[in-house]
């Protein structure tokens, strides 16, 4: 499988060509990587390729904000300037410019490897360690274990503290249900 270069970046404002809903992207994944289950939902005459980067938003429509799973072929840049009313937003980014949010700095904690005579020694308590904060925005970061950060658990938890569940009409769309 070859790999191709994102032609959307982090932070960039983007439409659906089919669906009529704009959104935020947050992640990126080279390929396909969700579920067969969730491929299988996506009706056949409009189902995308896998072979294409797919992208994590915090979407809007006229009527809910929800998470969105977004094949590359159907995005479009959205030129409108104006900013996605997602309630989200601002737990991920910390800026808007017209068409573009600025990530929010990650906090992680500064690792401490001392050694004393040749030996290393046990790693203090990580939550008395003093917070650094990273000024990182790369999209494929690396992490433990070589997973990606912001990766499934952490979607899931985002859709969770919103409220959110899958959208009934847009395969990969969550919404908060109206009450």
């Amino acid at each position: 499988m070859n790999a191709r270069l994102a032609k959307f970046g982090i932070g960039q404002v983007v439409r659906h060509r089919v669906f009529p809903f704009r959104g935020v992207i947050f992640d990126v994944d080279p390929v396909f990587a969700n579920t067969d289950e969730y491929w299988l939902q996506i009706p056949e005459e409009v189902r995308p390729r896998k072979d294409q980067p797919f992208y994590h938003l915090l979407a809007e429509d006229d009527q809910s904000s929800y998470v969105a799973y977004v094949s590359e072929q159907n995005l479009l840049t959205d030129n409108s300037g104006e900013p996605v009313a997602h309630p989200h937003t601002s737990l991920i980014f910390d800026k808007f410019n017209p068409g573009q949010y600025h990530l929010r700095p990650r906090i992680t904690h500064k690792a401490d490897s001392r050694r004393v005579n040749g030996e290393r020694q046990p790693r203090p308590d990580p939550c008395s360690e003093p917070i650094q904060r990273s000024r990182s925005v790369r999209v494929q970061a690396s992490s433990r274990h070589g997973q990606r950060p912001r990766s499934a658990p952490f979607r899931a938890a985002l859709a969770a503290r919103a409220g959110t569940v899958r959208h009934p009409r847009l395969p990969g769309a969550w919404h908060r249900p109206s009450a």
